[in-house]
């Protein structure tokens, strides 16, 4: 990918351009996952808006950052910046409309088994019931709870 060159900017100016295309790049790495899960006996659907932080930009990433660097000529200058970030922006709200989709639900059937077979566990280890005093659990983050979090901590840095 090629890179964009700055002409007569300042430092503050650099960081707003570098700013602008790490967001971006961030909503090129970004996907919805879709997953389901059992509750009450009905089939409960939730969308997730994801970031694999490691893995590939998605195609309206890379068509929107070819448009840019065409429409400036990869170079940014104090006189096309305002209309740089701009465009920029545009782009993001792009890329964001085209998130991929990762669906990640499962049958019913294939819900049931498992809230079937997790009960079944919980009651040969004698946990059927959780009490207020064992509560006192870990969870261990899941990969894309991990994403996501690196995900809004790059966010706010």
């Amino acid at each position: 990918m090629q890179q964009f060159t700055s002409e007569d900017l300042g430092k503050i100016q650099v960081n707003k351009v570098k700013k602008a295309l790490s967001g971006l790049s961030l909503e090129g790495k970004g996907f919805v996952e879709k997953t389901n899960r059992l509750e009450n006996g009905e089939v409960q659907e939730n969308d997730s808006i994801l970031f694999d932080l490691f893995g590939k930009k998605s195609d309206a990433f890379t068509r929107e950052y070819a448009r840019l660097f065409t429409l400036f000529n990869g170079k940014v200058s104090r006189d096309n910046l305002t209309e740089f970030l701009d465009e920029v922006g545009k782009s993001r709200v792009a890329v964001k409309l085209e998130r991929p989709i990762r669906d990640n639900r499962k049958p019913k059937e294939e819900l049931e088994e498992r809230q079937a077979n997790l009960k079944l566990s919980r009651k040969g280890r004698g946990r059927d019931k959780r009490s207020s005093t064992n509560n006192q659990s870990k969870s261990l983050l899941g990969r894309s709870e991990f994403v996501l979090m690196c995900a809004l901590m790059t966010q706010t840095l």
